[in-house]
């Protein structure tokens, strides 16, 4: 009888062909990756499962042994399947969870410190070999599915973010029932909620009149140049804070990526409580910081909220390490409290982390109510009609009854911040029969004193680092401020 088995190897009649040895190597490799995923599935099921973690090392560690025993003759087709750009970006987010720096990774695998950064680049590829190598580090965390299969498309690599208390459907329900009481001051976000409010503010803050208000890049370039002046090789996050359509943070974080030299270690996330406006804004920044290989994250929760959320649990480890937290649109006018924000809101940011937002000067002193009145346009002149639609819209779509709907303004001078005065949006809804009129405050906005406005924030820890001219037209004029933690 014939052995089989001497008959299927071919090793001792000598007539075994070297492509056929290749290609039993690669079917046990991807036996191998099988088991590989399949292991990583159940450590997935039982984190911290120290048996499970051993076994993945081993496994890891056993293909990176197998792969050096194959040609490389046909490693080029083999390597033409994956996104190498993708992967860099994957490798360096990797690398910085694990806190190791380009020449230790370089030294735990063997190449140089210029290898690591040709593949974090994408300038050069590496190796099967290599990758392999790359899989076997315990600390990287790297997953199969980083360098092949379906999972290493770029559609499928996660970029966004739900807060835990996120409840659109539940907020919009408050909201319906604030609106169908007696009367009430709304919170600022409901302005943008439901995605016809979201829809007619962007029928404003994209109008061109609005853009041309802030086309003067200067500040924003002085600001990038500022922030990225001792980032040297460290990673840089900016976290947009009510990011809107996310034009002006968006511009922002192309700066700071002409400023530095790997702008793949910039991850710019984008915060707001509208899904509608975040994603206008995702989509604007991911076309525009492409070519930059900036990575782009969507957050979706309330900025009132943020001491909860995992971005401020990122200590800067590296000394090089950057954070700057964005507040562009006038959205400081918007907050309801600025010193218990600053103060209690971001304690978690560290010496170091900066602060980048926009503000409407005031047209006269606070403690003058009647100079204010004299000297502030919006105070003498009608509600333009496009804002009264778009305020005065959630009344009409939600309120039980009502016939008409009318957005005057009034001013309030008792503020948290010495010299700045508010200038309240107010609906007044009229309803079918005898029902007396109803009051509701649909949003507000801020003017500061500009000194007052930086000794208040100074005593709270943040030094101001610059500030400048931003924006102005007849009714207004802007300023954009840095401030960085002492």
């Amino acid at each position: 009888m014939q052995d089989t088995t001497t008959e299927r190897s071919g090793i001792s009649s000598g007539t075994y062909d070297p492509h056929d040895w290749r290609s039993d190597v690669e079917d046990t490799e991807s036996q191998m990756l099988t088991l590989l995923r399949r292991l990583q599935e159940l450590s997935m099921r039982r984190p911290g499962n120290v048996n499970l973690e051993e076994s993945i090392m081993f496994q890891q560690r056993a293909l990176s042994c197998l792969s050096a025993a194959t040609a490389q003759d046909d490693e080029k087709d083999w390597l033409d399947e994956i996104d190498w750009k993708s992967f860099g970006l994957r490798l360096v987010q990797r690398r910085d969870t694990a806190n190791l720096q380009q020449k230790e990774l370089a030294n735990m695998v063997g190449v140089t410190a210029q290898t690591i950064r040709n593949i974090e680049t994408a300038t050069k590829r590496p190796s099967r070999d290599l990758l392999f190598r790359l899989l076997s580090i315990p600390e990287l965390n790297l997953r199969v599915s980083d360098i092949t299969g379906e999972e290493n498309r770029p559609t499928l690599i996660p970029t966004s973010w739900l807060a835990p208390q996120y409840d659109p459907h539940k907020m919009l329900t408050e909201l319906i029932a604030k609106l169908n009481g007696t009367g009430d001051a709304l919170e600022q976000t409901t302005a943008y909620l439901d995605s016809r409010s979201a829809t007619d503010w962007l029928s404003i803050s994209l109008s061109p009149n609005f853009l041309a208000l802030t086309s003067n890049h200067i500040p924003l370039i002085e600001a990038a140049k500022t922030v990225t002046r001792k980032l040297g090789r460290g990673v840089l996050e900016i976290c947009a804070l009510g990011s809107g359509d996310g034009r002006k943070e968006t511009a922002f974080t192309q700066f700071c990526a002409e400023q530095i030299n790997n702008p793949s270690h910039l991850r710019l996330y984008l915060l707001d409580i509208s899904h509608t406006l975040l994603m206008e804004g995702y989509n604007h920044a991911k076309q525009s910081l492409s070519k930059h290989g900036v990575q782009v994250l969507t957050m979706h929760g309330n900025f009132h909220d943020l001491s909860r959320y995992p971005i401020l649990e990122k200590k800067n480890k590296n000394r090089n390490s950057v954070r700057v937290f964005t507040m562009l649109g006038n959205t400081l006018a918007n907050l309801d409290n600025e010193v218990r924000f600053f103060r209690d809101t971001l304690s978690g940011c560290v010496s170091g982390d900066y602060f980048l937002a926009d503000f409407t000067v005031a047209h006269a002193s606070a403690d003058d109510p009647e100079e204010i009145r004299r000297n502030d346009p919006v105070l003498n002149t009608s509600v333009p009609a496009i804002r009264a639609n778009w305020l005065g819209g959630p009344l009409r779509r939600y309120c039980k009854d009502v016939r008409d709907v009318e957005i005057s303004v009034e001013l309030d001078t008792n503020c948290s911040v010495r010299g700045s005065y508010e200038i309240l949006y107010v609906a007044t809804a009229s309803t079918i029969g005898a029902k007396p009129d109803r009051r509701f405050v649909m949003f507000r906005t801020r003017l500061y004193d500009p000194p007052k406005l930086i000794d208040c924030l100074a005593g709270l820890g943040w030094k101001c680092e610059t500030l400048l001219p931003y924006a102005h037209n007849k009714l207004n004029k802007v300023m954009l401020m840095l401030l960085r933690k002492e």
